[in-house]
């Protein structure tokens, strides 16, 4: 999956909680992962936390400080508790990453670089001169696979998938024959690797690619393009969360079955444009909309029912009071917790 940023304001921190799955506000832990550099600039603000995962009883924050140059790339793991058991750090010029809640993937336009589980650098891959990196993901084996792109003589972007086993060996190189740009690239846990990209006027389009290295039919009118992305389930589907206009953005959600088929949805989740959003199988979504007035998380089930709402993302810590400064970042869920990282803008 793929998000854009968010601003919050210099002095600022990010706190990692962890929740019941229950129409209640219930915080069962808490913890700060990152303050920020007071550099007096309310521009500098960062770190900022890319994603949660949980894997392995391992609760894993990804975040990145893109105001040095090059890019400080962090890695904060804890258990189920929320207690702190490893801090990874790296300087990259990459722009983008992904995670499978073992091995991390920090890619530039020309390189991709894979670290394993205790931060040490497996192997890293140089791409040719003629490509471009758009995107990277992991799949279950830690096989990596790399979208790049490259522009034809009438200048047209056309794109091709590049797959590396774990050990960082070339597997093959495949070509889709068409234009459009990747802007999210996301395995099933069938390790299927759906690709979404955007087509002709800024509509959606869904491909799979096999672990073997071919191509499936492409699902279109998967929405428009944005912040859009795809969140995979236990079941071979994936979960598309997109926007339905672009002079009136409206965020969508719909489920796609292992052979690319819709079956649920599309069903409207909030005006603006989507935060961030995370699954539980085919039962349930969180999604957490972009608005800087906004400060909830809605739950919703796979027929489009919103289940419960939390206006906020909790209490501040050791008190009864209400933290009305707290935003949900990113999130995860897993054993019935909802693990979500967030920031505050002020200490109150």
């Amino acid at each position: 999956m793929f998000f854009g940023c968010q601003c919050c304001g210099a002095g600022d921190f990010y706190w990692l909680r962890k929740y019941a799955d229950s129409s209640q506000v219930n915080v069962i832990a808490e913890v700060d992962v990152a303050k920020f550099r007071n550099t007096g600039d309310p521009k500098k603000d960062y770190p900022i936390p890319r994603d949660v995962t949980v894997r392995d009883s391992k609760v894993e924050v990804i975040s990145n400080d893109s105001d040095l140059s090059p890019t400080i790339w962090m890695r904060h793991v804890y258990n189920t508790d929320l207690e702190l058991t490893r801090t990874d750090q790296w300087s990259s010029l990459a722009f983008t990453h992904h995670t499978n809640g073992e091995c991390l993937a920090l890619c530039t336009t020309s390189s991709v670089t894979v670290y394993d589980d205790v931060g040490a650098v497996k192997y890293t891959v140089s791409i040719s001169a003629s490509d471009t990196v758009e995107r990277v993901c992991l799949d279950s084996s830690n096989n990596l696979y790399v979208s790049v792109y490259q522009f034809t003589g009438t200048g047209f972007q056309i794109f091709f998938i590049i797959k590396y086993n774990s050990s960082g060996i070339f597997q093959w190189r495949l070509a889709r024959g068409a234009v459009g740009t990747v802007v999210d690239m996301e395995p099933a846990s069938d390790d299927y690797i759906w690709v979404m990209r955007k087509g002709a006027v800024s509509s959606l389009v869904l491909d799979r690619v096999s672990p073997s290295g071919s191509f499936i039919s492409p699902t279109t009118g998967a929405g428009l393009a944005g912040n859009s992305v795809l969140l995979a389930d236990e079941s071979n589907g994936m979960w598309v969360v997109h926007k339905s206009s672009v002079l009136i953005p409206n965020v969508f959600a719909r489920r796609y079955d292992s052979s690319g088929t819709l079956a649920n949805g599309p069903f409207y989740l909030a005006m603006g444009e989507l935060l961030y959003a995370f699954v539980n199988d085919i039962t349930a979504l969180w999604a957490v909309p972009f608005t800087f007035t906004s400060q909830q998380i809605t739950k919703w089930t796979a027929s489009g029912t919103s289940e419960y709402t939390w206006q906020t993302a909790g209490y501040l810590p050791g008190t009864k009071y209400w933290d009305t400064n707290a935003r949900p970042r990113c999130g995860a869920y897993s054993g019935l917790n909802i693990y979500l990282c967030g920031y505050r803008t002020q200490k109150q």
